[in-house]
């Protein structure tokens, strides 16, 4: 016990020195300490913008008949927003949502077989035509239309091959090949290969 206050005193006067500049020469002395910095916190919660993935849309816009006119509107589509039950393959959603609507050009009875996305080019094989071919041209150019305007709203994609079960359909002017998307605003017209 006699040694503690002794410690203590040595402690003490190491302290004492450290802290005098005036005992370490200029060229000795200690480098002032680096300034401490934190690296910047990354929130991993929902309003992170940091580590979110890219949005995905909720909603899309689907092209069907306006039914409120009668036959005056047979080639009239009209805009009829929808929500996506399946926000990973949007474009997908909004196809199969258009082939549900209760007011579609599209046969009933069409499904998409499956849909593919590569380089602008979606290519759609349905398991029969999307287009009535007895209900004459108006309502053939009206389906087709529906389904150009309806992926046209989808940046990634430019141009669309219809196919029916794995065949190119030979529909409308493209008779088989791609034709253009429809972007909100253009006319079918204005599109090159529709």
């Amino acid at each position: 016990m006699k040694k503690t206050p002794a410690i203590v005193g040595l402690l003490c006067a190491s302290i004492a020195l450290a802290g005098c500049g005036h005992h370490n020469p200029p060229s000795q002395a200690m480098p002032p300490p680096a300034p401490v910095t934190t690296p910047p916190a990354v929130s991993t919660g929902p309003s992170s913008a940091v580590n979110e993935a890219p949005a995905r849309p909720r909603k899309a816009v689907i092209y069907t008949v306006d039914a409120a006119h009668g036959s005056d509107a047979d080639n009239y589509l009209v805009p009829k927003e929808v929500r996506l039950r399946d926000r990973q393959h949007p474009a997908r959603a909004a196809l199969n949502a258009l082939l549900r609507a209760q007011d579609t050009p599209i046969p009933a009875g069409t499904r998409l077989n499956s849909i593919a996305i590569a380089d602008g080019l979606a290519t759609l094989d349905f398991n029969r035509s999307p287009v009535d071919e007895t209900h004459g041209e108006e309502r053939q150019a009206q389906a087709l239309e529906a389904i150009q305007r309806t992926l046209g709203q989808f940046p990634n994609v430019s141009r669309i091959q219809i196919n029916v079960n794995g065949q190119p359909a030979p529909l409308g002017e493209s008779g088989g090949g791609p034709m253009d998307v429809l972007r909100p605003g253009e006319k079918p017209q204005d599109a090159g290969g529709a």
